[in-house]
């Protein structure tokens, strides 16, 4: 490869991944980084008494708006584009916590959501993503701590 040129980010991963390792931490961080700053304009928009309109344009923000705020925290060591911004955004619309509008001009305005209903506790349990829940199926184990010793971590 010459020296001048930047591999393409299907080749690196792109600015989720460090010497080929993900980096779920700065996603997660991302995520939260970009889902409290679109709470704070929701927020800031309950307090609006223009009237409902200027109320929900006051609670949206572009992608644009966002990657300048995280630029503006310094939390990335890399630069980060607004189609990274808008990958992290979609993880959020997809989780149920934000939600995608098209704009007038053909972009996308983001505005975080409540939820209608709290999640139900199954969703909630470890037992979804259990390591073992093969073995359960098949001969049910007694369900304690001490077959399932990783429970413990998740009750804390």
């Amino acid at each position: 490869m010459m020296y001048n040129v930047e591999p393409d980010s299907s080749v690196t991963g792109g600015s989720w991944y460090n010497d080929q390792d993900f980096e779920v931490e700065f996603v997660d961080m991302l995520i939260s980084q970009s889902y409290r700053y679109l709470e704070n304009k929701r927020e800031t928009s309950k307090e609006c008494t223009e009237g409902p309109l200027t109320a929900r344009s006051i609670a949206r923000a572009t992608s644009k708006d966002i990657c300048k705020f995280i630029s503006e925290l310094g939390v990335s060591k890399v630069e980060l584009s607004i189609k990274d911004i808008e990958t992290i955004l979609n993880t959020l619309v997809y989780d149920g916590k934000v939600e995608k509008i098209t704009a007038v001009d053909g972009g996308y305005l983001y505005e975080a959501v409540e939820p209608l209903l709290p999640p139900p506790g199954f969703v909630r349990t470890p037992c979804g993503v259990c390591p073992v829940s093969i073995f359960v199926e098949k001969s049910p184990p007694p369900v304690n701590d001490i077959f399932f010793s990783y429970i413990n971590l998740f009750l804390m």
